[in-house]
């Protein structure tokens, strides 16, 4: 826009501005060839330097294209931007609030940094171990996906609970809001409808850290459904750029809904958290998806049914869970390429080969060069005996027929 209609001049008192616009939308559109089409269309020459010039700007967008499409390029990007935000919250800590929107006129409700931790003084349990402290955890977020912001975490070990709210920066899923009751005006945060004290992401995440290192033992951080608690939680320490310092102190994550899972298996009823305390337990469920609620509810549970040997035995580290979502990333990269195959396997056997780092391409090439039965080997991924990737035999034989099919067709 401002490279047809300049901000220095007004063009807008004539017709001029409509058919500079026009000329911004169509060349965003169509490229440069919007030139020779107009001009054709109004019968009109044109010479042969506009359409070295047209051909050249087309060649130039279509590798700008094919380069922005690929994996390397896509994750590059990603870390570019995982940087960008790590600097971004470095400079924040360092130089603090200096600017922003209303920023003395409608300022939040503030909490202080001392009264994160409180000492429960009843109704409080501990694990004994001599090697690792166990920690339940739990967090609420602003919706169900990484974009979210982590908007309450709370860490209960023994009589000493860490507990804050967190100062939303975006917005909040109404999905979210119907399970947690938080929402957020402005950057104001609202449990049920009422204002509720907030820190700023990097201030909670910095005192929990500290809560941590009271400890004298690395601690395991035990959650139901850890999968989605430990991602976002590591996430959030990646971005402020504390995760060597949060290596330092945790030892691993465990998830209680497998270990429930193993403990009780086939319930009807499911392993929803609030579920397993009415009916294991009898315990009220009264503000539950509160992250203090809910810990005290998990620790109840979890120390009733399951040992501390299996919480340890089954912890995953940081460095484990991290390689794991990084496979996730490169999957939803890799999927779009099963495209020609919707039609042979599943979108769930799809994603367990994007898993396992095989692409299409790939799988064609291999089948190519190497032939059936190497292909039938990397399509099995057989470890100490067992198959990793496919089981079933008839899946495995349709993948190798479709290959075969689709080689004898190109050829």
């Amino acid at each position: 826009m401002c490279s047809k209609a300049r901000k220095s001049v007004c063009y807008s008192t004539s017709e001029s501005a409509d058919f500079r616009f026009a000329a911004s939308v169509a060349q965003k559109n169509c490229g440069d060839s919007y030139l020779q089409r107009t001009m054709a269309k109004m019968f009109l020459p044109w010479n042969q330097p506009l359409e070295k010039h047209i051909n050249k700007s087309d060649k130039l967008v279509q590798k700008r294209r094919e380069r922005r499409s690929q994996i390397s390029y896509k994750s590059l990007r990603l870390q570019r931007q995982a940087k960008r935000s790590q600097l971004k919250y470095q400079k924040e800590s360092a130089e603090g609030q200096t600017y922003e929107s209303h920023m003395d006129l409608l300022d939040n409700k503030k909490a202080r940094k001392e009264d994160c931790i409180k000492l429960v003084t009843d109704n409080y349990l501990n694990y004994k171990s001599n090697a690792f402290n166990i920690a339940f955890f739990d967090i609420e977020t602003g919706g169900f996906s990484y974009k979210h912001d982590i908007l309450q975490t709370c860490v209960k070990c023994g009589n000493k609970m860490f507990s804050a709210y967190i100062t939303p920066t975006k917005s909040i899923d109404s999905s979210a809001t119907n399970v947690n009751g938080l929402s957020k005006v402005y950057k104001k945060l609202f449990l049920h409808g009422h204002e509720v004290a907030t820190l700023p992401k990097r201030v909670v995440f910095s005192e929990l850290l500290n809560f941590l290192k009271s400890f004298e033992k690395k601690s395991i951080l035990v959650a139901h459904n850890c999968n989605f608690d430990s991602t976002r939680m590591i996430t959030s320490m990646q971005e402020l750029s504390l995760i060597d310092e949060f290596e330092n102190v945790i030892q691993g994550f465990s998830d209680t809904l497998l270990l429930f899972k193993d403990k009780f298996p086939k319930r009807e009823s499911g392993y929803k958290l609030t579920t397993l305390a009415k009916e294991l337990l009898a315990l009220p469920c009264n503000g539950a998806h509160d992250a203090s609620v809910d810990v005290i509810l998990l620790e109840q549970l979890t120390t009733s049914f399951i040992s501390v040997l299996d919480l340890i035995e089954s912890n995953k580290t940081i460095k484990d869970i991290s390689e794991r979502m990084q496979k996730e990333k490169d999957a939803k990269e890799i999927i779009p390429s099963f495209k020609p195959m919707d039609d042979v396997i599943s979108k769930a056997m799809q994603k367990r080969l994007a898993y396992a780092g095989i692409t299409y391409e790939n799988l064609v090439i291999h089948f190519k060069t190497k032939g059936f039965d190497d292909t039938k080997a990397l399509l099995v991924g057989e470890v100490d005996g067992k198959p990793q990737i496919i089981k079933n035999k008839k899946i495995l034989n349709t993948i190798l027929d479709y290959l075969n099919s689709v080689l004898q067709i190109k050829v």
